[in-house]
């Protein structure tokens, strides 16, 4: 539920989305990722969702579109609202540098 409120709204705009999670542990499960995105799909039909796995990286950033812009998330979707947390903006400069690692390193 908390995946498609946060994305509905910008689901009118969004033709690809990129997913990259932990490839063990218990914080991911196929059976999330498979209800997630029959979800997605039931708002808008057309979206392309790219995921992939890595246990390389730790923090939750979300980058927008255009990969101009991003927020960093303290804790998981699931935690949102629950505790207190830190969710902020991200300097275009760390935009960037997320960007190029995560291209370097082939998770988008």
């Amino acid at each position: 539920d908390t995946v498609t409120q946060v994305l509905s709204p910008f689901l009118g705009n969004l033709t690809d989305l990129r997913v990259v999670t932990a490839a063990h542990g218990r914080a991911y499960s196929s059976t999330t990722r498979d209800d997630i995105e029959k979800r997605l799909h039931n708002l808008s039909a057309s979206l392309k969702i790219h995921h992939t796995q890595s246990n390389e990286l730790h923090d939750r950033f979300w980058i927008s579109n255009k990969r101009q812009k991003g927020i960093l998330t303290g804790t998981s979707l699931n935690g949102l609202g629950k505790k207190y947390a830190i969710v902020d903006y991200l300097d275009s400069q760390d935009v960037a540098e997320i960007v190029n690692e995560f291209s370097r390193r082939s998770l988008i």
